[in-house]
This record gives C-alpha cells, structure tokens and sequence, in this order.
C-alpha cells in the first residue's frame, strides 16, 4: 500500500472513531440538557423562593393582600393601616406592574374623585386607622396571568394630612395570583 492510501485509511478510522463517540455520548449530552431545561422551567422559578410579602414606608403598615382573578380581570386588594399619628387623605394612588402582561411596566393609576378602576375605602383614615385598597385590572384581550404565579409590584400613594400638607410613599409587593 503506498503511503496516501495508508493517511486516507487512518483518516477514515480517526473519523469513525470520532463519530461513533459523538453518537454514543451524544444522547447522554441530549438528556442531560433536557433535564436542565426541565429543571430550569419548573424548579428553579422565581415563586418557589421568593416569599409573598409587602414592604411599604414607616407609617403605612401591610396587612393582608391578595391578587386573585375575575373573568378577564385582575383584582388586587391591599388592607393598609396607618400608624401615623394623624389622620390621612390619600390623593393619588399608582400601581406599577413589572412583567405582570406587558414587556417592560405598567403604571396604573387612581386620583382622588374617580372610582373607575379601583375603590378606597374609606376616603379619609383616622390616625392609627385601618383603609382597604382594592384596584381592579382590565385585561380583556390580554393573556392573564397563571394561579400561583409570582407577580412584582411596585405601590406608591400620595396623601394629604390636616394641615394641608402632601406627602408621598412607596412599597414594593411580591404577591402569587390566587
């Protein structure tokens, strides 16, 4: 055999080789990046380790929230409590939705006077009183998010004290769709 038929036959061996080791270990690297991409869309999901919670500034305390779903609306409702010593007004109220249906944020917003898209009752909180906040979303002809999602909120309210002064606050929520 002269010396090219020789390179040509320990080329094509090399290549086999190479190959038959692509196709054998080639369904192990298949299946290992199948359970990592299950592992990443199901377990490794901002819900499973970030905890509901409500964080607001000193003087507006958190207590019970909820997002939960009405046909193609959303409906969030905060139970604030002011622990201010004076009574409040609230003048403006805005939630800012990240990644809730849109790309990017969503703002929406409630003026004292309107009642069209969210309900604050009552219209003035005593010192030391409780208010219960309660938005609702139109989502109609939006894909609406799934139960046990984890949605991020941003909450911020403008309110008006007796003497006539207006002062402004701001939370974060971190709330699962109900």
């Amino acid at each position: 055999m002269s010396k090219t038929v020789k390179q040509d036959i320990g080329a094509t061996r090399k290549g086999q080789a190479a190959l038959e080791y692509l196709v054998t270990y080639g369904w192990a690297l298949i299946l290992i990046f199948g359970v990592i991409a299950l592992l990443y869309a199901y377990v490794f999901k901002p819900e499973f380790y970030v905890a509901e919670s409500c964080n607001m500034a000193p003087g507006i305390d958190c207590g019970t929230f909820s997002l939960a779903q009405s046909g193609t609306n959303m409906i969030l409702t905060l139970n604030l409590a002011n622990g201010m010593d004076f009574a409040i007004e609230p003048r403006q109220i805005n939630i800012t939705t990240q990644n809730f249906l849109e790309s990017g944020e969503v703002t929406y917003t409630w003026n004292s006077g309107e009642s069209t898209i969210v309900s604050v009752l009552p219209s003035t909180v005593g010192a030391r009183g409780d208010m219960q906040i309660k938005f609702e979303f139109d989502l109609t002809g939006k894909e609406i998010p799934r139960p046990a999602t984890l949605q991020r909120m941003k909450f911020a309210m403008a309110y008006k004290i007796p003497t006539g002064s207006t002062y402004r606050t701001a939370g974060i929520l971190n709330i699962k769709v109900s």
